[in-house]
């Protein structure tokens, strides 16, 4: 029987792993700033005549004319409250570089506004504070980096006003990951997701020829002592390890159950327990047990859900726009304007 984590390793197996900063995508091999697109690209454009989801009603109307709402700040462990164009800039800051091409800025944008959107739509706080309605900590939601923002962030915002990402009236899971390693995958595949697959998430080729090598294929060695170790911490009874082989595959080609002993543990939950930053992703070229040790390797980094950062990347450097990129992310979805009631 499959048993589940805990819904905190899901978080992170939803932001830590692939999303945001942790690592940085660097923008190319060389290490040199990312190559802008050849061929300009236009604004996002939003439907306007689709259902639009419920404009959130946490966000408060603040002496500006704009929008506020209450942060927990994880680093200063405070409540403040933010402009929502301002937290929405620091959040992309901290899941994208600056650097990178000004369409998968504005693609990156329009998932964060939409995480933000329906988080706030779903959650009555904060897990930090009943204060506050939303964390920087991205085991809650997303990545954030005041200190990084600067003209080609608040750019990008601001050229993508109120636009969010919808289906059938509602707003997405706006998952993104680093690397899809040539496909992405069904939500059940790279994130255990209890809740189904959602129809908008398929599993799409994704060219990330652009990556670097450190964020297309990866290889790591685990000990005998190390995964029993990771594994028990992560709740599974398990002292010793007698046998370890991958049992299903998804989709995707992503692994789906890995068979530790006689115990079936899916794969993307296993990935969190060994630690998501060094067994990076469950698109796996080579996966044996012998003499107490662990020899993994694959590619791709992250849970490979939703939008690959580098296929945006190599998307928008060969001049595809921020809608187009999204819409080939997400499967039937409807780019949304919102006005604030």
């Amino acid at each position: 029987m499959i048993r589940k984590l805990l819904p905190l390793l899901l978080s992170l197996a939803m932001v830590c792993a692939g999303c945001g900063k942790t690592p940085a995508p660097s923008p190319s091999p060389a290490g040199t700033k990312a190559p802008q697109a050849t061929t300009a690209a236009p604004a996002p454009t939003a439907t306007t005549q689709a259902k639009l989801p419920a404009w959130p009603d946490k966000l408060k109307a603040g002496d500006n004319g704009g929008y506020t709402l209450n942060v927990y700040i994880a680093q200063d462990k405070e409540v403040r409250t933010l402009d929502l164009d301002e937290y929405l800039c620091g959040v992309l800051a901290g899941e994208m570089r600056s650097d990178w091409p000004a369409e998968a800025l504005k693609a990156q944008a329009i998932l964060a506004r939409t995480f933000l959107f329906d988080f706030l739509t779903h959650n009555e706080s904060s897990a930090y504070s009943t204060q506050a309605d939303i964390s920087t900590d991205v085991k809650e939601s997303q990545a954030y980096d005041a200190a990084g923002v600067d003209e080609n962030i608040k750019k990008a915002v601001a050229d993508t006003q109120g636009i969010v990402i919808a289906y059938e009236g509602e707003y997405i899971k706006a998952w993104f990951h680093s690397c899809a390693g040539g496909q992405t995958a069904l939500a059940n595949e790279g994130l255990n997701y209890a809740d189904g697959n959602p129809p908008y998430i398929q599993s799409v080729p994704s060219d990330e020829s652009m990556a670097s090598e450190e964020f297309r294929s990866w290889a790591a060695t685990f000990s005998r002592d190390d995964l029993v170790s990771a594994l028990s911490g992560a709740g599974y009874q398990i002292e010793r390890i007698d046998s370890m082989s991958i049992t299903a595959t998804g989709t995707s080609g992503r692994a789906l159950t890995i068979r530790v002993n006689d115990l079936d543990i899916h794969a993307a939950d296993f990935r969190i327990a060994l630690n998501p930053l060094v067994f990076r992703s469950t698109l796996l070229d080579s996966f044996t047990y012998e003499n107490g040790r662990l020899t993994a390797g694959g590619k791709g980094f992250g849970h490979g859900v939703g939008m690959s950062q580098w296929g945006a990347y190599t998307m928008a450097t060969n001049g595809v726009s921020a809608e187009e990129i999204v819409q080939h992310y997400f499967h039937e979805v409807e780019i949304v304007q919102l006005s604030a009631p």
